[in-house]
């Protein structure tokens, strides 16, 4: 049990307590931390996903375990969104983004890190087909509401939303990988090479 904590949980949260360091002692401003993000959401994030998606075996997934474990995740959704919406009036945008909130776990990257270091590859095939399901259903959807509901309030129309939608980096690297990974081609060679990197 310590051997865990120590080997492969904390490391995974020093990575956060060294950029939280960083911050305070001032290492780095505002505009590297957003340079760093900018990479991360455009890039960094939708590499990591595709990787993911695309180089699990979707037919191989444990279905059963999956809708149970959805069924539960969209319960809590549910739940912060109403609490956010009825209870402390926030606005639908707001609610929503409370409701995946509370419900989505961070398993890109705490989860999967840990469960590599832990268990093995074996234990990555499993998170991966729940980042599979939550990118697709709970992220994908949530990105997708709240681009048609902020297009409303800045009097967008529906083209012109949907347009938004698909140029998120991270909706057409969940579709892209969905793509590929029902292709049944292995992710091989130098796309193995570049995704693997960059999703590191």
């Amino acid at each position: 049990m310590l051997d865990t904590l120590l080997n492969a949980v904390l490391p995974i949260f020093a990575v956060v307590a060294v950029g939280f360091a960083m911050a305070r002692l001032r290492v780095v401003d505002g505009g590297i931390a957003r340079a760093i993000n900018r990479f991360v959401f455009l890039v960094a994030v939708p590499v990591l996903l595709f990787r993911l998606i695309g180089g699990s075996s979707i037919h191989a997934f444990d279905w059963s375990v999956l809708a149970g474990y959805l069924a539960a995740e969209l319960a809590v959704y549910g739940a912060g969104f109403l609490v956010a919406r009825l209870g402390f009036g926030y606005s639908r945008r707001e609610s929503l983004l409370i409701g995946m909130t509370v419900a989505f776990s961070n398993h890109v990257f705490f989860v999967l890190p840990i469960a590599r270091l832990v268990h093995g590859e074996a234990a990555a095939v499993v998170v991966a087909a729940i980042i599979t399901v939550d990118a697709v259903l709970v992220y994908g959807l949530t990105v997708m509401a709240m681009d048609v509901l902020s297009g409303r309030e800045a009097g967008r129309g529906p083209l012109a939303t949907l347009g938004r939608i698909a140029r998120n980096p991270q909706i057409l690297a969940i579709a892209a990988g969905l793509a590929f990974s029902l292709s049944g081609l292995p992710l091989t060679g130098g796309l193995d090479v570049f995704t693997g990197f960059v999703g590191a």
